[in-house]
């Protein structure tokens, strides 16, 4: 095995790893979108939150566009 390919075994396991933790920090996030957005329009607590977000004219966290540069 040369040094190229022990990079880069170690570069995708990195990654992955970073891949993770930053799903799991967005999906923190969707959750307090959520939940600020049924406390803004005091909807009952089992509403479908996709129609909420609509309502407010928010994007989920994941939705392209999101983030803007």
């Amino acid at each position: 095995m040369t040094i190229g390919q022990e990079y880069s075994k170690y570069s995708r396991i990195e990654f992955a790893c970073f891949s993770f933790h930053v799903q799991s920090f967005l999906y923190g996030l969707q959750q307090i979108q959520n939940c600020l957005a049924s406390t803004a329009v005091k909807d009952p607590e089992f509403s479908h939150i996709t129609s909420i977000l609509r309502s407010l004219h928010w994007l989920k966290i994941n939705e392209p566009g999101f983030i803007a540069n």
